[in-house]
């Protein structure tokens, strides 16, 4: 299985960003230092626009 799928077969930015929507109002405010819009942000650039990615500054992020 390719490294950028999931156990279910999807896409890893797709799922952190189901993920990420689906966390709490108070958990999203006990971790504040989070930028879960931001995650939200990237992981559907990931999935939409990976054309337009440059990898080199994604590896940099992670």
């Amino acid at each position: 299985m390719p490294l950028w799928l999931d156990s279910g077969g999807h896409c890893l930015p797709y799922s952190l960003a189901e993920v990420t929507r689906r966390v709490s109002e108070i958990t999203r405010q006990s971790l504040l230092n989070i930028s879960w819009q931001e995650i939200n942000r990237i992981c559907n650039r990931l999935v939409h626009d990976y054309d337009g990615v440059s990898f080199y500054i994604i590896w940099n992020i992670v």
